[in-house]
């Protein structure tokens, strides 16, 4: 239920870093003092048994990976757009409306060996821009 209320912090905790480098502070414990040990212990556990996970069902290294990074762009653009669509619903200020945006998706052809085969090509689609330029 309020899981697009979780796009909100998630783009405050991605501006963060660029906040950080523009004003010249820092938001974790500088590498030489002793509670940045509990920092880095906690994200090096659950990275690693989030990986472990994903290697006792047989899934890659890289199936990991792009699985972590998708799931950031997804928060801060499908459920930020999500949620700022459903409040003013919610609040009776607006009508539910759904647009379709062009997906181009390429199937399996033998005569051409082409490696965009099985991904999707949004087209002009401006939707996944935020949460993309922030991530990368």
């Amino acid at each position: 239920m309020f899981m697009a209320a979780h796009s909100v912090p998630e783009i405050c905790y991605a501006s963060l870093l660029a906040y950080c480098i523009i004003t010249g502070s820092h938001f974790f414990p500088k590498i030489n003092e002793r509670p940045f040990l509990i920092f880095m212990g906690i994200f090096f556990i659950y990275n690693l048994y989030v990986f472990w996970e994903f290697r006792r069902i047989g899934l890659s290294l890289r199936m990991w990976w792009n699985l972590k990074r998708i799931n950031r762009v997804n928060t801060m653009t499908a459920w930020l757009f999500g949620s700022i669509s459903v409040i003013p619903k919610l609040m009776g200020l607006s009508k539910t409306t759904f647009e379709v945006t062009q997906k181009e998706y390429k199937s399996y052809d033998l005569d051409n060996n082409n490696e965009s085969v099985g991904r999707f090509t949004y087209d002009k689609s401006p939707m996944i821009v935020p949460g993309v330029s922030l991530f990368y």
